[in-house]
């Protein structure tokens, strides 16, 4: 699994690529976490770009999960974009599109946590 992250003003942004399976899930799991943990204080919300991500297991919904309860703290919400049909298929199956929103791409997404920032 790759993991890459970024801040733009109140959004920390994490590129994943690759299965998330098992290990790789824990491992998506903690650097949510860390990468939360360690963002400006000013980072309310979660932007996660899964566009390389082919599959992802219930140990990675779990993952997502524990690292929107830690963005609600924040007051923030958590938005993956770019997903594929059958992740798309499992977070609505699974009704986790309740708490996480799913944008066709970035930008799209970008905006749409911005816009729900308080100012």
């Amino acid at each position: 699994m790759d993991f890459h992250v970024r801040a733009e003003s109140d959004v920390l942004i994490v590129t994943v690529a690759g299965r998330l399976i098992a290990d790789t899930s824990v491992q998506l799991g903690k650097g949510l976490v860390d990468a939360l943990a360690e963002a400006p204080e000013e980072v309310r919300s979660l932007l996660i770009n899964v566009r390389d991500v082919p599959y992802i297991d219930s140990q990675g919904l779990g993952s997502v999960i524990r690292a929107q309860q830690v963005v609600a703290a924040r007051g923030g919400r958590v938005a993956l974009a770019e997903p594929q049909a059958n992740i798309s298929r499992l977070f609505t199956v699974t009704k986790l599109t309740d708490v996480v929103s799913l944008y066709d791409d970035e930008a799209s997404a970008l905006a749409a946590l911005r816009s729900s920032s308080p100012e």
